[in-house]
């Protein structure tokens, strides 16, 4: 062979090693590709897409079993699992079991982040004790509580991330600019907490008598109390002169508000104690989403319709108009921001609809751009409707019945609870509790994990998980009964009559007035973390 011939055989040598090396080098970057999608090969299956699934739970260190075999001894963790349905199993030494059905879909994260584990021997304290309580509700942050005593003409603004329980002590009749003999009578309402915790809104609705010392019609007075400085506080119904039936905090810090008066919306602003012209008139139901308010109203034209209003535009927009056959329907209502999108949940009578994207623009309708998330025909006609703090769950209800949608991954769960609702209660983001039988009952926001935190509890104030995770909070019903007066000892008598209180000698107590027992309420903190 010429030395000519020998050149172009090194030449193809040289062209198709360099080609299997290209397309060997191609086909090992398609198979990393294809193995960090999830994709798989089994010989009983063939190729298959997972999922990526990330487990975390409180406290962490917990081990987590997938299908009844250990695959962790600690959590927070990442894992590939094949698509379709898994058993999730999470234990931990000196706590309850958390377990549930797991659908994973192909080529997605499922993050498993709401996970919490409550001790099965738990560490109870007592924290605090008071008297006869006639008003109590927790900050929507978990971190504060406002406390009123029934026989105290002072309410407690309480700090329950601290050991000592700081406390701010709030005198009524000051805030309330009226005669203490007057904060005894009638009844006290928070509607809103601002996001901070610093600010409420609080109703108090009584019947005053008149200059004739005649008792009129009970009336509602609505109060901005900054509870850092409760000498700031403002009667914003006698301010403006009007009844408000609603009003919601139109920002974090608690500067601004959306309010409710005789179906009219409007909003205040509270830095210079101005109220807006009419945004719109009867207005039956009222949300909001910060500077963003949801309204269901019926216009002029007689048109009843779902609409949206950005603070500062000349206009709402129109979500849903409804027909002629919907005009009597049932409304639910909420909107909220996850991550970059808004969105807006309705039901009307027993179709959902969620819609996501940016908020609708009255004055520039060509931005308009939400696209429908979720569509479903519920089961049942909602009458409550929540949403938890980071605004990634939807909760529908009605009597037991309950739907759950997970905004995220679309996801939606259907379920029953022990008793009928009359509210929807959140312990954390994720779970969701209810006064049953006297026991506080915990469950996922899913329907699954139903525990029983709190049994024989004797009062309906609630639990409160603080927002660091150290401490659960709950009330116990404490009465006491006073000693007998008036009391004369037989000595020596060997008898034990009625009322004794001494086993080497008889009592005899006559009291005039049966005295009345007292309410005690113990505030006690159970440990979460062992």
């Amino acid at each position: 062979m010429d030395r000519q011939k020998r050149k172009k055989m090194r030449n193809l040598r040289v062209m198709f090693t360099n080609i299997f090396m290209a397309l060997s080098v191609l086909a090992l970057v398609a198979i990393l590709m294809l193995i960090a999608m999830g994709y798989s090969f089994n010989i009983k299956t063939g190729i298959q897409q997972s999922g990526l699934v990330e487990i975390v739970s409180r406290p962490g260190a917990a081990t987590v079993e997938i299908d009844g075999t250990t695959k962790f001894e600690r959590t927070k963790i990442s894992t590939m699992l094949t698509s379709g349905k898994h058993e999730l199993k999470i234990t931990k030494s000196g706590y309850d079991i958390w377990q549930r059905s797991l659908d994973v879909d192909p080529g997605l994260l499922t993050s498993i982040d709401w996970v919490r584990l409550f001790p099965v021997n738990p560490e109870v304290y007592e924290a605090k004790t008071y008297e006869d309580i006639r008003y109590v509700n927790f900050s929507t942050n978990r971190k504060s509580m406002f406390l009123i005593e029934k026989g105290s003409l002072s309410a407690y603004y309480v700090d329950l991330q601290t050991e000592k329980l700081d406390t701010q002590k709030i005198k009524l009749a000051t805030i309330l600019n009226v005669a203490p003999e007057f904060v005894t009578e009638g009844t006290f309402k928070i509607t809103s907490w601002n996001k901070e915790a610093n600010k409420i809104l609080l109703s108090w609705t009584r019947a005053l008598p008149d200059e004739e010392g005649n008792i009129g019609e009970p009336s509602t007075d609505l109060y901005l109390v900054d509870l850092k400085s409760p000498d700031k506080t403002i009667n914003l119904t006698k301010n403006f002169n009007l009844h408000f039936s609603r009003a919601l905090f139109a920002n974090d810090s608690g500067s601004k508000l959306w309010v409710l008066e005789s179906g009219n919306l409007r909003s205040i602003d509270l830095s210079n104690l101005t109220i807006s012209g009419l945004i719109a008139s009867k207005v039956e139901i009222l949300t909001n989403n910060k500077d963003v308010v949801a309204f269901v109203n019926t216009d002029e034209n007689g048109e009843r319709a779902i609409r949206i209003y950005v603070d500062g535009e000349t206009g709402a927009s129109v979500v849903k108009e409804l027909a002629d056959e919907q005009k009597d329907a049932k409304i639910s209502l909420s909107t909220g921001t996850y991550w970059s999108d808004n969105w807006i949940a309705y039901t009307v009578d027993k179709e959902l609809r969620v819609l996501s994207g940016s908020y609708p623009s009255y004055d520039k309708p060509s931005k308009n751009s939400m696209r429908e998330l979720e569509k479903q025909e519920l089961a049942f006609i909602p009458n409550l409707i929540s949403v938890n703090e980071d605004q990634s769950i939807i909760i529908l209800a009605s009597g037991k019945q309950v739907y759950a949608l997970d905004i995220e991954t679309t996801h939606h769960f259907n379920y029953e609870v022990d008793a009928d609702l009359t509210s929807i209660n959140w312990l954390d983001e994720y779970l969701t509790w209810q006064y049953v039988d006297n026991k506080i009952v915990v469950r996922d926001f899913d329907g699954y994990n139903r525990r029983e935190l709190i049994s024989e509890n004797d009062n309906q104030f609630g639990v409160l998980l603080t927002e660091n995770d150290d401490w659960l909070y709950f009330f116990d019903l404490k009465i006491v009964h006073p000693e007998p007066t008036n009391c004369t000892t037989g000595a020596g008598d060997s008898a034990i009559t009625e009322g004794d209180v001494d086993t080497n000698q008889a009592t005899n107590c006559i009291d005039s007035v049966d005295a009345a027992p007292i309410h005690n309420y113990v505030l006690r903190r159970e440990k979460l973390k062992i």
